[in-house]
């Protein structure tokens, strides 16, 4: 599993409440925050002491075992591991944990039906429908770069598109434009017709769900493209 630390905030959706947790942050800040988020779940979830105990519909728990944390200044960077809780996933499915390495981290969502455990690399945004998941994850290194589309269905993510770009490329996610299309944006290496002075540029990209697969359009936001 490669790690990549978040460094984006969730809205969690607990009920009516909203729950926000962020992944870089001191190991004791974090254990507040998740402390937080342990309250209004109740015997859903709890910790006890490096365990992340989740409990599943069926009855069953789901055990999360960190190691030391990697804070602490006499672990081994190599062997260091963090599970911490950030909350429920907002269509209630899947509790959502963050895991934390030497200078790197990754998301999970796991099931609260299976426990079936998605990496998700860091923070997706559902669409607007709630029927696909979409993460954009721009890590130049230590972690998985790309995009990457699940469709949902009940607790469990189906892997639509898993797109690791070849070349330079970091993409962000911008918003849903429908039920099934989205906008990012891509930072890579200028394209000197377009910026034939400047070493990186930005431009928007469309990636739509076409058939049953999904399409990037890179060159309808090349005319906006942001020289840097």
């Amino acid at each position: 599993m490669k790690f990549h630390r978040s460094q984006y905030w969730l809205a969690l959706v607990l009920g009516s409440s909203c729950l926000c947790a962020a992944g870089l942050a001191a190991t004791d800040d974090r254990g507040e925050r998740e402390q937080q988020v342990l309250i209004p779940l109740g015997p859903l979830a709890k910790r006890q002491g490096k365990q992340l105990i989740l409990r599943l519909n069926g009855g069953k728990d789901v055990v999360l075992r960190s190691t030391d944390p990697c804070a602490d200044p006499s672990t081994d960077p190599e062997l260091c591991l963090e599970y911490r809780l950030l909350g429920l996933s907002p269509n209630g499915k899947f509790f959502v944990v963050e895991a934390l390495a030497w200078e790197s981290g990754t998301w999970l969502w796991i099931g609260r039906d299976s426990g079936t455990q998605y990496e998700v690399y860091d923070e997706p945004h559902l669409s607007p429908t709630g029927e696909w998941l979409v993460t954009a994850n721009p890590s130049e290194y230590g972690g998985t770069n790309g995009v990457f589309v699940w469709s949902v269905s009940g607790d469990r993510l189906i892997e639509e598109l898993h797109y690791e770009p070849q070349e330079y490329a970091l993409y962000s996610f911008v918003r849903w434009e429908g039920p099934d299309s989205l906008r990012l944006s891509k930072y890579t290496h200028a394209d000197k017709s377009v910026c034939s002075s400047a070493q990186a540029m930005e431009h928007d990209v469309l990636l739509r769900r076409v058939g049953s697969s999904w399409k990037f359009d890179e060159k309808s936001g090349l005319k906006s493209a942001r020289c840097k």
